[in-house]
């Protein structure tokens, strides 16, 4: 696409975010919120994904604002084009983040005049994780494929995943998965139950999982008289 078209839609979009930005309610950056979890002396990879037109390859900015700076540190911040999604290009902006010491840190990814990507840090000590969440259980129909998502929060990028069926501990049906997420098809009408274990840097934990594909009656309909 010609660099005039685009620079003719950035121009669009900014002049769309400042009308909108003029009223009270926008005073502030136009600003996209993230979570993150990390654990001390453990790093994340964080990845941003913008459209070209909004970067525009301006020089990137990565603040670490209060309470501290020295909660977390930020380090070989990277931008890289992908075209993949053409004729609109886009910038990736990649940045690894450390945390320091026990506390909470915002981070702002500044990459146009009025545009920043906002990350709620929260860094905790490292026995606090995995973080699995209570019992998953998920509804599913006979011979059609049912997909478990384990939700678990880990303190680095790269964690273990082993899925077993049965109940908590019972291994001797080998693992039937690896990876955050199980996909099983139900064959009969019951329920299935697995339980998964995930190992990071930190620490050891289990989760558990129920896939119900119990047979549902029929609803009654009343007949009026």
């Amino acid at each position: 696409m010609p660099r005039g078209v685009l620079l003719m839609m950035r121009s669009l979009w900014m002049a769309l975010l400042l009308v909108g930005l003029s009223s009270p309610a926008f005073a502030a950056p136009f600003i996209f919120p993230t979570d993150v979890d990390i654990a001390v002396g453990q790093t994340r990879n964080i990845s941003v994904s913008v459209p070209w037109f909004w970067y525009g390859g301006e020089q990137v900015r990565v603040e670490a604002l209060n309470p501290s700076p020295s909660i977390a540190s930020v380090s070989r911040l990277t931008v890289e084009t992908d075209n993949s999604s053409y004729p609109f290009r886009v910038a990736v902006i990649r940045f690894s983040l450390t945390g320091i010491s026990v506390g909470y840190v915002v981070i702002d990814v500044t990459y146009d005049t009025l545009l920043t990507s906002r990350y709620f840090v929260v860094v905790e000590p490292c026995d606090h994780f995995p973080k699995i969440p209570p019992l998953t259980w998920v509804r599913g129909q006979i011979d059609e494929p049912v997909y478990i998502f384990s939700h678990v929060i880990t303190a680095n990028d790269a964690p273990l995943f082993e899925w077993y069926a049965g109940f908590t501990g019972d291994t001797g049906g080998g693992i039937v998965s690896t990876g955050n997420a199980l996909s099983f098809t139900p064959r009969e009408p019951r329920q299935y139950r697995f339980w998964y274990r995930v190992i990071d840097k930190c620490a050891t934990g289990t989760g558990e999982a129920v896939i119900d594909a119990s047979e549902v009656p029929p609803r009654r309909h009343s007949v009026k008289r």
